[in-house]
């Protein structure tokens, strides 16, 4: 007959108490009952708060779901918006050249009124005063010329030319308002 060995002592797993003692079995893991309860009564607190906070995430997920497609995409304008700013911080307006303005603006190029597939698009956006932008309808003439030199004809010519109609969709507008949030963090990093 093969002598077995005595088992070795293990620290009690209940929170407070590191008491040593003799296991019976593998899956004794508390000294005493009282200690064996703190420890059932932890696990099912985390089990309570993990079934919570699938619920939450469940109440969020559905809160999503019922907000409206507008409310996406001033979410999204919003983060665009901040990240251009970011972008063309040190850059003078795209329109008029003027490097101090009360108010800094992001125009669109091609507005979102003529052609809404490209309102997200970076390059048709960029720093424009608030004057250009709002009281001279873009400044577009120069706007223009100066586009061309910042991202080049060719550039211009695809932002001009026609563009296949876009619906957009919440997953989409989610994904635009991440990745500029994330390229403003960037930038800020930088600055």
């Amino acid at each position: 007959m093969i002598a077995s060995k005595p088992p070795k002592p293990r620290k009690c797993k209940a929170k407070g108490c590191e008491q040593q003692f003799i296991p019976r079995n593998s899956m004794h893991v508390a000294c005493c009952g009282s200690c064996a309860h703190s420890i059932v009564r932890a696990k099912n607190e985390q089990a309570e708060q993990r079934k919570r906070s699938d619920e939450r995430k469940a109440d969020r997920a559905r809160k999503q779901e019922l907000k409206p497609l507008k409310w996406f995409h001033a979410r999204t304008k919003l983060a665009v918006h901040k990240y251009i700013r970011a972008r063309d911080h040190d850059q003078p307006c795209i329109s008029c050249g003027k490097t101090h303005a009360a108010q800094w603006d992001s125009g669109h190029y091609v507005s979102v009124g003529s052609d809404s597939s490209l309102r997200y698009d970076l390059n048709n956006i960029h720093k424009q005063c608030s004057v250009c932008n709002q009281h001279l309808s873009g400044n577009l003439i120069r706007y223009r010329q100066n586009l061309i030199h910042k991202i080049g004809e060719a550039e211009v010519l695809r932002l001009e030319g026609p563009q296949p109609v876009h619906k957009w969709t919440r997953h989409e507008l989610d994904d635009i308002a991440a990745d500029a949030t994330r390229l403003t963090k960037e930038l800020e990093r930088t600055i």
